[in-house]
């Protein structure tokens, strides 16, 4: 099985519901040290459920990006907010849908 596989199923049984929950412990301390500033475009490659561009949301970015390959992650992932400044694609990291320098 592929890993884009296996997150789809992972997507499809729920549990995708508990990766912030078992990632939040680490994922916490990255999300405080990153260096963004209010109004910032973020692109959140591998985004999962979304979390941390949810997380980054509440400190107060513009817009959030989140990229996966998995197709019902990003699906999920849009399904766990309703804030239109957050939008989640699904796609490949060595092709990304952005111009270039516009992130």
């Amino acid at each position: 099985m592929s890993v884009r596989e296996e997150f789809d199923e992972w997507a499809a049984s729920g549990k995708d519901r508990g990766m912030e929950d078992r990632h939040w412990h680490t994922a916490k301390h990255v999300l405080a040290r990153m260096p963004v500033e209010a109004g910032d475009a973020v692109l959140d490659l591998g985004t999962g459920s979304g979390y941390a561009l949810r997380a980054l949301r509440e400190r107060g970015i513009g817009r959030g990006y989140g990229l996966d390959g998995a197709p019902e992650m990003a699906t999920n992932a849009r399904g766990y907010t309703d804030d239109d400044a957050v939008g989640f694609l699904v796609g490949d990291f060595d092709e990304l849908p952005f111009a270039d320098d516009s992130l």
